[in-house]
């Protein structure tokens, strides 16, 4: 029972940083409050309602359960107010979405491991969970998923997955597996831009 509700606990924190991360790159773009909420309930819940689909667990949490869209609304006031004053909103999104991206690694994980799935199949949902609500969010703004680009980041949800199957595994338990996963995620994520850190790629000759 205190499994489940810390595993609610993340889901709804990852709710809000994942809305914050959409919220401010429509504030970013320029779009008006409507388009920040659009982005930001892409980013927070595009993952975890194809996770839904995927694995039969009907209807999705954003139609069952209004909280999150009363999270997203609040974050999406909170993000339009200070985003003006936050002087450096590339990081603040960074950060953002890096915390989404390690929470709901995790709770992907978390969530289809309690279907049933296998250690492998968990895996790939978590990296769905995580990555496909800013694949729609990039796409909605006309760029290239940061996911098709040269980024750690797919990678990093994946090696942070690893973590947490590992810790769980060894008995660790869900806090700490998804609190120790979630650092790594984090950190990998953040030197990989802080120091242009990226996955090999074939050079322009190879594109003539």
């Amino acid at each position: 029972m205190l499994g489940l509700r810390l595993l609610q606990l993340w889901d709804l924190f990852g709710v809000i940083v994942f809305a914050l991360s959409g919220a401010l790159r429509g504030a970013q773009k320029g779009l008006d409050v409507w388009g920040m909420f659009f982005l930001a309930t892409l980013t927070a819940m595009g993952g975890g309602t194809l996770r839904s689909l995927l694995i039969g667990d009907l209807p999705p949490p954003l139609f069952r359960e209004p909280l999150y869209l009363v999270l997203i609304t609040a974050t999406t006031a909170a993000a339009f107010l200070l985003a003006a004053r936050l002087r450096r909103l590339g990081w603040a999104m960074l950060v953002s979405d890096a915390l989404g991206l390690g929470v709901f690694t995790c709770v992907g994980i978390a969530v289809s491991l309690e279907h049933g799935l296998a250690a492998w199949s968990a895996l790939a949902m978590g990296v769905i969970t995580a990555c496909f609500g800013g694949i729609m969010r990039d796409v909605a703004v006309n760029e290239v998923p940061l996911i098709l680009q040269r980024e750690v980041y797919a990678t990093a949800c994946l090696g942070g997955g690893l973590v947490y199957l590992a810790l769980e595994r060894a008995g660790a338990g869900l806090l700490a597996s998804t609190v120790a996963a979630t650092a790594c995620i984090v950190v990998a994520r953040v030197l990989a831009v802080r120091f242009n850190l990226a996955l090999p790629r074939l050079g322009s000759s190879a594109e003539d």
